[in-house]
């Protein structure tokens, strides 16, 4: 994430690069992704840990070569709330990210298992 002071304003510029393939297209899950760093055995944070009185976001959208003629829109919410990027929240964050990402994967085993029953049983003879 680049991040620049205004000057003596309290307030920053964040860069977010949208229109990647490997990018959401979603304010909020976008700044997740650019702050977590995840490696084989170990993850890494970049935290907020004084949040600034004003915060801009400057979308950055990247080309793409097999980009569509419209881009899918971006996304953002009219309140956003920095809780989860805070250092004092880490803890609660982290493990609410690891909930969140053993649900998704529960789901997706019963999307699997979903799909197994109520495939016809086709066969050939």
């Amino acid at each position: 994430m680049s991040t620049k002071n205004s000057g003596p304003e309290p307030g920053m510029i964040v860069k977010v690069d949208i229109g990647n393939e490997n990018t959401y297209n979603d304010l909020i899950p976008r700044i997740s992704q650019m702050l977590t760093h995840h490696a084989s055995k170990f993850s890494t944070y970049d935290l907020i840990l004084r949040p600034s009185d004003v915060l801009m976001f400057r979308l950055h959208r990247i080309a793409n070569k097999n980009s569509k003629a419209s881009p899918d829109p971006f996304i953002y919410p009219k309140t956003i709330y920095l809780d989860r990027f805070l250092f004092d929240n880490l803890a609660l964050t982290h493990s609410k990210q690891k909930k969140e990402r053993q649900m998704l994967e529960e789901i997706s085993k019963l999307k699997a298992y979903k799909e197994t029953l109520t495939r016809p049983d086709v066969s050939i003879l």
